[in-house]
């Protein structure tokens, strides 16, 4: 996928790698892990940066995720705790 632009993927892609992205903050929070950089996301999800980025941008417009800093680093979480 690294030859994709953002602005040429499809919404249903979109809206597929932003789910991927949501599950695994929670993923990550559940499992008393680090929040997931920009970076981490890249990494585990196999995309590129430039895709990522956009991606997490909309998910904190909608407040969906809550970009953390600790340490100076950035970080996503869940925006909404879920409770079982």
């Amino acid at each position: 996928m690294s030859d994709l632009e953002y602005d040429k993927i499809s919404i249903r892609l979109k809206k597929l790698m932003a789910l991927r992205i949501v599950h695994l903050c929670v993923i990550r929070s559940a499992n008393k892990k680090r929040p997931a950089s920009d970076i981490d996301i890249a990494a585990v999800m196999q995309i590129p940066l430039r895709i990522v980025k956009p991606l997490l941008e909309k998910l904190l417009e909608c407040n969906l995720l809550l970009e953390t800093q600790a340490k100076g680093r950035v970080g996503y979480v869940l925006r909404r705790i879920l409770k079982h």
